[in-house]
């Protein structure tokens, strides 16, 4: 259950996520710097309870995001979080290669659809499950648990009047729904909301981290990451 969108002006790209969750799922740790064993530097939110990230941002410059693709889950058995799927993604330092290593570590996950950023690049996959397509992305992409066709098409209204990114992603239209981008029903809401930017030197998280119900203004954190020579400004 997400809402991504982005934009890439005055040599920076922005990235805008929006992470909905069950409200019995405990909650994410916000992002932080982290170190994988080949010793490339990532930011990434941490899911307590699987141990993965739905979004990641490496010294490299690039940024991984995850949306589950929940109406095409099936009674098969899988064997691995999609949360790691990301993190096993963290020294990848270009879309080429990321692309070569994402159908291995696919296999024993349930589907979902992985969107790429590199150099001023976007990169959509999807795994169903048994095999890996890529796919152009086009905005807004959702997922949902909860009648995923109706949330999608409102959504892609909302967009289409929205005029700026950040109001979009923050949209209640009022009254916080199951069809908002910033939404609330029974069972889930949104949980936290990502604007990443990545300039040619450096990447800046701001991430807030909202209340049960949206009952108060999110806490924001904020962290960055020094981006390693070589990195090409979208």
């Amino acid at each position: 259950m997400c809402t991504l969108t982005w934009r890439g002006e005055r040599n920076a790209l922005e990235v805008f996520f929006n992470r909905d969750e069950l409200k019995t799922r405990s909650r994410a740790e916000p992002p932080r710097s982290h170190l994988s064993e080949k010793g490339t530097r990532y930011l990434s939110p941490i899911d307590p309870d699987a141990g993965g990230t739905w979004m990641l941002a490496n010294g490299h410059g690039i940024v991984i995001c995850l949306l589950n693709r929940w109406h095409e889950e099936s009674t098969l058995h899988y064997q691995k979080s999609r949360g790691s799927v990301v993190t096993e993604l963290a020294d990848c330092p270009t879309l080429v290669d990321l692309a070569q290593i994402l159908p291995d570590n696919s296999q024993g996950a349930k589907p979902f659809d992985l969107i790429a950023f590199a150099s001023g690049q976007v990169r959509g996959f999807s795994w169903k499950g048994k095999e890996l397509t890529a796919f152009e992305p086009r905005m807004p992409l959702t997922s949902s648990s909860y009648q995923f066709e109706e949330v999608k098409t409102a959504r892609e209204q909302a967009f289409a009047h929205a005029k700026r990114l950040e109001d979009f992603q923050s949209s209640k239209h009022g009254s916080s729904s199951a069809y908002t981008v910033r939404m609330n029903r029974p069972d889930a809401q949104t949980w936290s909301r990502s604007h990443l930017t990545i300039t040619a030197a450096e990447i800046f998280w701001d991430y807030w981290e909202e209340f049960p119900d949206l009952a108060q203004e999110p806490t924001l954190h904020q962290t960055s990451l020094r981006l390693e020579r070589g990195h090409s400004c979208p």
